[in-house]
Order: structure tokens, then sequence, then C-alpha cells
């Protein structure tokens, strides 16, 4: 892992109060970087590091130190996504349910696949490899669904030209032949 998120920069203000009597052992810098690899800093991944722990955690710890909120949405995703397994829950000395997860074979290489992405983002722009060329196709493209028809076009009769003078009279508005 390339990229080390430095705990302090995201988790200063959250590091400064914590308790290890409330919070339990802060997450290691490791895995607060894989609990990034999976969405954006902050409460969701916290309370995700917290979860990776050797430890696991507790709803009331996550509460704490989540400013009061829990923060199971991200955790459950991650697992329905089979990018985490939940380690069975047990019952914690003051009778608290402890949870605990741990990185499946896809989320390693869902970890892999993005330390992958941010170390070519790292890369001058001469640098970067090539993205997989497009093969060129001779057959044309077919267009989708039912083919419509264009309406015909109406044929219009040519109007007769008249070769002696018009005029049209001022009452009627009537055309009056001078012949």
């Amino acid at each position: 892992m390339s990229n080390a998120i430095k705990a302090s920069d995201w988790y200063g203000e959250a590091f400064k109060v914590w308790s290890v009597k409330t919070h339990g052992p802060k997450p290691t810098a490791d895995l607060l970087e894989k609990a990034h690899a999976f969405g954006r800093p902050g409460k969701q991944s916290l309370a995700l590091a917290m979860a990776m722990r050797d430890c696991g955690v507790t709803g009331q710890q996550v509460m704490f130190a989540c400013d009061g909120k829990p923060q199971n949405n991200h955790r459950v995703g991650l697992i329905k996504a089979k990018l985490l397994k939940r380690v069975e829950p047990f019952q914690a000395a003051d009778g608290h349910t402890v949870y605990k997860v741990e990185l499946t074979a896809l989320g390693v290489k869902r970890i892999e696949q993005r330390a992958a992405a941010a170390a070519d983002a790292a890369l001058p722009e001469g640098d970067k490899p090539k993205g997989k060329a497009k093969k060129a196709t001779s057959k044309p493209r077919k267009a989708k669904g039912k083919a419509v028809e264009a309406p015909e076009a109406e044929t219009v009769e040519p109007v007769p030209v008249i070769d002696a003078p018009v005029t049209v009279d001022a009452v009627t508005d009537q055309h009056v032949d001078a012949t």
C-alpha cells in the first residue's frame, strides 16, 4: 500500500479525545488505509477500521467515536457486496455485542486495484501506461429496435401558367379575365 493515509490528518480531532477505556484501541494506519480503499475518509471509514481491529467494535464504541451516531450502513453494504465477511458476533464482558469483520478475497483484490490506480495516478503524464487499444471492426453497426420507414413525400402538382393578363375586381375580390 503505497499511499499511506495519515490518521492524524483525517482523524486528528477524534484521536485527541480518544479514550481506550470507552473507544478501545485506536485503529492502526494500515486499518484506516484499508477502510479508505472502500470509500472516502470520515466516520464510516473510522467505524469500519474499528470493526477490522482484532478486538472488533461494539455499537457503543462506534457511537462514542462518531459523535453519537451509528455508522453501520457502509459496513453492512460491504458485507452484502462480499468485500467483507462478518466474523460471528460475540458478547463482551460488559454485555455488549462485539462486531468484527475480515476482508474477503474479493475485498483484497479491490484494495489492490485501488492501490494500483493510485500509483498510476501518481506517475508523470508520459510514464502512464497506455490503455487497451480498441479493436477496429469492419462490420457496420446495426440499429437497435424496429426499423421505421420515413413517410412518403406528397407530390405537388404544378400550377398552370396563364398567358392572359388577370385583373381583380376591387368590389368582389374575384379574378376577372381581361380577354
